[in-house]
């Protein structure tokens, strides 16, 4: 499949850590967009496979998709309305669709996880996170409307609530990683309105750790560092989380030259330490291990998903459009 290249043009921001930079050196790079297999598939969430391919969930088709670093497509169906995709243990890759889970294998057969009794993805976010091990971790909510992460093992499918939310809580997303273990980013709110968020440190009989994320109501992607440290996605802010000292640094979005506003609600990790990011506001970011913020353009649109491949490229994903944007 062909892709269209955009834009080479790039603005750069640089700054000390938590403060908004000025117009710094330009990098490169080239932004090439290419098409989902289905029109209207409204792609949302990526992830790249062991081998270099990426996996994308197109909500809109009922499908996922592998791609290959190159832009070849193939299509799989699943259920309706896939949302999560991880890959996870054994060179699997895990998807979450409605009130199921499927299982790929590499060659893409699709074996559909069945339980009668589970909850999984009724309503709303639907993430999925492989934190290492044999066990899967998928938001959703039971029968009473409440939320929960469920935990599936890989040998078995044999699923099981690990947390269930007291009223007012909500997960927002999912991070896993060997050296983070498995966290959740939840919003909480009272009739008076929102409270401060939490990052729930989740574990196989619930929740074993807590981070309280002060001045923040709505957080948005999150993703986990090769150092072990927690990034979440704040809108006009990137959050840095240290589990092991539960300390937040929060770091404010410079503007790029090309736009007078910017967000952050999916973020990604290289495994160099260079933080990704990206909204829906025609910008795709980093911010590198040294502190230093680079922006690209992007077809305007509402981004999802974000995946970083250190030999390829980074990845994400426009719903609005159809298309997978690759910087390279």
């Amino acid at each position: 499949m062909l892709g269209a290249t955009v834009s080479a043009l790039l603005a750069g921001a640089t700054g000390p850590a938590g403060a908004a930079g000025s117009a710094g050196a330009t990098p490169g790079g080239t932004v090439v967009v290419y098409p989902t297999p289905a029109r209207h598939a409204e792609p949302g969430n990526i992830a790249v496979a062991p081998d270099g391919d990426l996996w994308f969930t197109e909500f809109g088709a009922g499908a996922v998709v592998r791609m290959t670093p190159a832009g070849a497509m193939t299509t799989f169906k699943v259920g309706p309305y896939p949302s999560g995709v991880v890959a996870g243990p054994g060179r699997s890759v895990w998807v979450s669709a409605g009130l199921n889970l499927y299982v790929l294998t590499g060659s893409g057969q699709v074996r559909d996880i069945g339980d009668p009794d589970r909850t999984v993805g009724t309503a709303g976010p639907d993430d999925i996170a492989w934190p290492g091990g044999g066990s899967v971790y998928v938001t959703g909510t039971d029968g009473r409307g409440r939320w929960v992460v469920d935990r599936a093992l890989a040998k078995t499918g044999a699923i099981r609530t690990v947390v269930t939310f007291p009223p007012g809580q909500a997960p927002q997303s999912l991070a896993g990683g060997p050296r983070c273990g498995v966290w959740a980013a939840v919003s909480a709110f009272t009739s008076r309105g929102p409270l401060p968020s939490l990052l729930d440190r989740l574990g196989p009989s619930g929740v074993t750790a807590q981070i309280h994320l002060d001045g923040s109501d709505a957080p948005g992607g999150m993703a986990c560092a090769p150092s072990g440290a927690l990034w979440v996605a704040d809108g006009a802010a990137l959050l840095r989380a240290a589990p092991e000292g539960r300390q937040v640094q929060r770091f404010e979005l410079p503007l790029p030259h090309f736009s007078s506003f910017v967000s952050a609600t999916a973020v990604a990790v290289s495994s160099s330490g260079d933080v990704w990011f990206v909204g829906n506001d025609g910008a795709l970011g980093e911010r590198t291990a040294g502190g230093r913020f680079h922006y690209w353009p992007l077809p305007a649109g509402a981004s999802g998903g974000l995946a970083v491949d250190g030999g390829h490229g980074t990845f994400t994903v426009d719903s609005s459009r159809s298309e997978i944007a690759v910087l390279r």
